[in-house]
């Protein structure tokens, strides 16, 4: 080929690779200048009512609440009432200065109530909470009597309580140096010299006392309302080594226990 021939054929090309290039423009990606939004966030947790008391106050639930799931359980207190009958076992005349005890034996129920005297010689609790009770009798010169009862909601209960004639045993403490201890703590133990209750009687009060307590008392007063037999008394300083002495309970007699105690 000549080269005045391959001139306007190397033309030729030059144009289609122009064409080529000119036909496919270059992308330009726009830049968009508005602020983006933020991304979506989960929504705050719901509020569920939580019963404290009388009031409702909101605290934030972590997680649907499941089926059974309660905010709070409300219990109605049911009441019924019971009736004490007290048996002497020859008729003799009931002390009038008797006292009375009811406890709860399957719940906790902190108020305490009294049964009032009925015209016709028994005695009526009106108001007590439903469930399963230990009423107590403390009659002078008897023995401790007590039943348990179940009392029905919107029940009334009768019971009868059989007496038996029972004896005390007085304590009487001083110290070594003769001065009178203010306080002594005191223990009713049995024959074998295991710690049993006892109802404890002092110028200012009557308690009675579970087998695992030693109440704090007076340097004077008596175990009341015990059965016939033998027992043991226990007695010391609120800081001090315990003394024991044995004595014999008799039907209508009180037996009195003196101890000298070290300072």
């Amino acid at each position: 080929m000549r080269p005045v021939a391959a001139i306007p054929l190397l033309a030729l090309v030059g144009l289609g690779v122009w064409l080529l290039a000119r036909g496919s423009p270059p992308t330009v990606m726009p830049i968009d200048d508005a602020p983006r939004a933020a991304p979506p966030t989960s929504p705050p947790p719901a509020q569920l009512p939580v019963a404290m008391g009388s009031d409702l106050v909101s605290a934030p639930s972590k997680a649907p609440p499941k089926p059974g799931d309660h905010a709070s359980v409300v219990t109605e207190i049911r009441y019924g009432a019971v009736t004490l009958t007290l048996v002497s076992p020859n008729g003799e005349a009931i002390p009038k200065s008797l006292s009375f005890d009811a406890q709860p034996l399957e719940f906790n129920y902190a108020q305490k109530s009294l049964p009032a005297a009925q015209d016709d010689g028994t005695w009526r609790y009106d108001r007590l909470p439903a469930g399963r009770w230990r009423v107590r009798a403390f009659v002078p010169g008897f023995v401790d009597v007590s039943k348990d009862i179940d009392i029905r909601p919107d029940g009334e209960a009768r019971i009868s309580l059989p007496l038996e004639v029972g004896g005390a045993a007085a304590w009487k403490v001083a110290l070594t140096t003769r001065q009178v201890p203010e306080f002594v703590q005191v223990s009713l133990l049995d024959g074998r010299g295991i710690p049993i209750g006892g109802t404890y009687q002092t110028a200012a009060t009557t308690l009675h006392a579970e087998p695992s307590k030693a109440p704090a008392l007076p340097a004077e007063g008596a175990v009341v309302g015990l059965k016939v037999g033998r027992y043991r008394l226990r007695v010391s300083t609120l800081d001090g080594e315990p003394k024991e002495q044995a004595f014999e309970v008799k039907a209508g007699e009180t037996v009195t226990l003196e101890f000298t105690l070290p300072r």
